[in-house]
């Protein structure tokens, strides 16, 4: 099987991990290193312009999930800014976790109805940043 920094990096020329978000997500990274459907979806929903402003996969996911921190990102990069594990606790972590695992199942869902839109990815995320973590109680099964 071709791994996400693969696939990813010979469209989008992106690695899986690091930059801001740097392994605080292990769960949706191993996710997306083993599901090919899911790096399709990514592909083929999101706009590529959009993905080259970030270093990472993880990056790119979170900050569309989570627009707040776009300019954090983006100056961690300048080395202006400390990593996210520093910004979020614990609690934060966990929400923003789920926000982004919804993301990609409705990319997922989206990519099989053949919804190749870009505004499909826009309205997907979102409708993530929505999410609380009482809601989110109902998805934790896909982390397991």
């Amino acid at each position: 099987m071709m791994s996400m920094c693969q696939t990813i990096c010979q469209t989008q020329e992106l690695a899986l991990t690091g930059g801001v978000t740097d392994t605080i997500f292990p769960e949706l990274e191993e996710l997306l290193d083993d599901s090919t459907e899911l790096q399709d979806a990514l592909i083929h929903l999101a706009p590529k312009r959009q993905m080259d402003q970030f270093e990472s996969v993880m990056d790119f996911i979170f900050c569309s999930v989570h627009p707040q921190f776009k300019k954090a990102c983006l100056a961690f990069y300048e080395g202006r800014e400390k990593p996210l594990r520093n910004m979020i606790d614990d609690l934060e972590r966990l929400e923003s976790l789920y926000r982004m695992l919804w993301a990609m199942n409705e990319a997922h869902k989206a990519l099989d109805n053949h919804r190749h839109r870009v505004w499909g990815w826009v309205e997907i995320v979102r409708k993530a940043s929505l999410i609380r973590l009482e809601e989110a109680e109902r998805i934790r099964s896909w982390v397991a």
